[in-house]
């Protein structure tokens, strides 16, 4: 991937024997404020990783969030594959948040990556279950794990997306890259 704006780059880029694709990653920022602010409703409450390490209801939020199919699986590969998500060198469990219904599941969850006296942290994932959105839950997981990583120092937020949902909650378009690869002669 190579910035859009960087020409001088691109054409070493194509120097290289490389050609800009079709495919492109959009990256927004949120500049971090002490007011960010949301509203649970009744009965919701938000918790960090650090709290409730949950891998069962971790692996149900993304599982409902991004809309897989059918009920997720909680069997011994499903759940070491989302301990290793979590297990990284610069894992900060404080800093990831979920969103708890009434009925003690987690509902929405907000990743976050921030390396202590960095200025910068990266949003990643984001999901809320299906039946909960709309409520401002996503909204309240992202601004609390954001503000999170303001306490620890961070004074910008980048999410690689440029989802009209970032949008509404406070981020805008930061700068957009393109993929590049040698072409196919063959075509």
């Amino acid at each position: 991937m190579f910035p859009d704006v960087d020409a001088g780059f691109q054409e070493l880029a194509r120097g290289q024997g490389l050609a800009p694709t079709e495919w492109k990653e959009h990256v927004s920022v949120l500049d971090i404020k002490e007011n960010l602010s949301y509203t649970l409703p009744a009965g919701f409450s938000i918790l960090h990783l650090s709290d409730r390490f949950d891998l069962c209801e971790y692996n149900r939020v993304l599982h409902r969030g991004f809309n897989h199919p059918g009920e997720e699986s909680n069997d011994r590969d499903t759940i070491l594959s989302r301990l290793a998500s979590l297990s990284g060198p610069d894992v900060r469990l404080e800093l990831n948040t979920a969103v708890v219904s009434p009925e003690g599941h987690f509902v929405s969850y907000c990743g976050m990556w921030h390396i202590p006296g960095s200025k910068y942290c990266l949003v990643e994932p984001v999901a809320t279950d299906p039946a909960f959105r709309n409520l401002g839950l996503g909204k309240a997981a992202v601004h609390e794990g954001v503000k999170q990583c303001g306490l620890s120092g961070a004074i910008r937020a980048f999410v690689g997306s440029d989802q009209a949902f970032y949008y509404r909650i406070g981020f805008r378009p930061y700068s957009t890259e393109t993929f590049w690869e040698k072409p196919n002669t063959l075509e």
